[in-house]
């Protein structure tokens, strides 16, 4: 191999380099193409100073819960146009859950909301919680896009209902009214 002769040598790569050569004149011409497409446009797009975005104008447009302290939405309890929602499994709703609660998975049934809906007519503030705040906010964010309300406001119970019990705050046991008239207990 190291005693290959200089014909060799230029036989093997001298095939090679008018095809690199031809590929170099087209990127070049690719780029030149692009920059004077940019400098035509109304509004170039600058090369320098860019900056990524953080955020997807889609998911700024699409409204988001908010979290509140138990004492916080306590105040809300009584209230008529008020109305709160357990995320957890029907097990846990009917061993516990805060007095005058709708529970959500027997509610609304494969992500439809329609008795939901019919149960939020009038009102404007609608109180989730689950196990954990994570929990009852990805519950919350789901709602909120398929109710399409834009006076709702959704507010995630901080802590979960155990925030909310050991705070000492009402609560009630039992099966939840609504679950004997929906069959299917699926979550939103």
């Amino acid at each position: 191999m190291a005693a290959m002769s200089h014909r060799s040598i230029v036989r093997i790569y001298g095939a090679a380099l008018p095809a690199a050569l031809r590929l170099f004149v087209l990127c070049v011409a690719a780029v030149s193409v692009g920059w004077f497409a940019n400098r035509l446009r109304n509004e170039p797009i600058r090369l320098t100073g860019y900056e990524t975005p953080t955020q997807c104008s889609e998911a700024s447009a699409s409204p988001s819960s908010s979290v509140m302290t138990a004492q916080e939405v306590s105040a809300l309890c009584g209230r008529d146009d008020v109305l709160f929602a357990d995320a957890r499994d029907e097990k846990q709703f009917e061993e516990g859950h805060v007095t005058g609660a709708i529970h959500l998975s027997c509610t609304a049934s494969r992500g439809d909301v329609g008795q939901l809906m019919t149960q939020l007519s009038g009102k404007h503030q609608l109180v989730v919680y689950g196990q954990s705040t994570a929990e009852a906010r990805q519950v919350a964010d789901g709602l909120l896009r398929q109710t399409k309300r834009r006076d709702l406001d959704v507010i995630v119970l901080d802590g979960g209902f155990a925030a909310w019990r050991d705070t000492g705050l009402a609560c009630s046991s039992g099966a939840c009214d609504h679950c004997s008239e929906s069959s299917s207990h699926a979550r939103p």
